[in-house]
């Protein structure tokens, strides 16, 4: 069982302590007393890489606009809504908890010391404890930590400062998945090693907010499971061991492109596979073949993710 997988698995027994129960409680309770106009702002709202602290971010951005008066009328009725709704507050303030102790549990999971048993500083139930320590297991199988150790320098106990100048540009990008990162890397390294290196911090990143996103994502119930017959067509590439996966959907996966989960479970070849979405399109007319086209990009996620860097590069 890879990373992803454990990480759905804790989603999906979020509900078995009180907070993450009342948490998901109250995100079904919003969906039924907010206009669906309003709440579909708020989910546009809160997209993006930032699993449960997506809520809070979307709660500020909503507070900061309210008293704008150059909005359309409509928009602004919306936010006034939003803004009165104590539910949505109490679900906010749920969400930075749950966030904080997300990031204190993956970051010990990480670690190779004593094997975490609690969701960060939150009791878990004896279910969650076991994923818990699934993931932590699944971690140090990963070898991610080792492969990022390799570049610590012992004596001064820091990473090289040009890692420094790569986070600052890698931040600026909308999406972190961005192909443009891959060009900031080969722009930065002026050696191979160095090149190595921006890649192996970018990829172990890059995991840790997919990791803590799934766990989101699956505590949500948003992970869509797609059959093999609903699959038009299916395209997976292999770059140096990443898997580029281009899927043509026909209409029984329309309500696809209403989800905003950046993950979904293909079977392909009677295979599993996770594909980690980067877009999603949908065409309809009579210029488009048989009247109708949806197409998902993304990558696939490895089943197996045992030395995981040593599969994507060199190092």
């Amino acid at each position: 069982m890879n990373i992803l997988d454990v990480a759905y698995r804790i989603g999906q027994q979020m509900k078995t302590i009180p907070i993450g129960r009342e948490w998901i409680e109250l995100y079904t309770q919003l969906t039924e007393s907010i206009s669906p106009e309003s709440w579909e702002t708020f989910l546009k709202t809160s997209r993006g890489l930032l699993n449960y602290y997506s809520f809070a971010h979307a709660s500020e951005v909503i507070e900061e606009n309210s008293l704008r008066n150059d909005l359309p009328q409509y928009l602004q009725e919306q936010l006034k809504e939003l803004k009165a709704s104590q539910q949505l507050k109490r679900l906010c303030e749920l969400s930075i908890i749950l966030g904080d102790n997300l990031n204190e549990m993956l970051t010990s999971a990480m670690a190779p010391r004593a094997i975490p048993k609690d969701f960060g500083k939150l009791q878990a139930s004896p279910k969650l404890s076991r994923s818990i320590k699934d993931i932590h297991m699944a971690f140090q199988r990963s070898g991610i930590l080792k492969s990022t150790l390799r570049y610590l320098d012992p004596k001064t106990n820091e990473f090289p400062s040009i890692l420094n100048t790569f986070y600052e540009v890698k931040n600026s990008h909308a999406t972190q998945m961005s192909s443009g990162i891959r060009k900031v890397v080969r722009n930065l390294g002026s050696t191979v090693e160095l090149q190595r290196m921006l890649t192996v911090m970018y990829i172990s990143d890059l995991l840790f907010d997919i990791t803590k996103q799934m766990v989101f994502e699956s505590h949500l119930k948003r992970i869509v499971n797609i059959p093999s017959e609903s699959i038009v067509r299916a395209i997976v590439k292999n770059v140096k061991g990443i898997r580029p996966v281009y899927l043509s959907l026909d209409a029984t996966m329309l309500t696809m492109m209403k989800e905003t989960s950046r993950f979904m479970v293909v079977q392909l070849a009677g295979t599993a596979y996770t594909v980690i979405i980067t877009s999603r399109q949908l065409r309809i007319g009579r210029d488009v073949p048989d009247g109708f086209k949806m197409t998902i990009k993304g990558f696939l996620y490895p089943q197996s993710d045992v030395e995981l860097l040593d599969q994507l590069i060199d190092v």
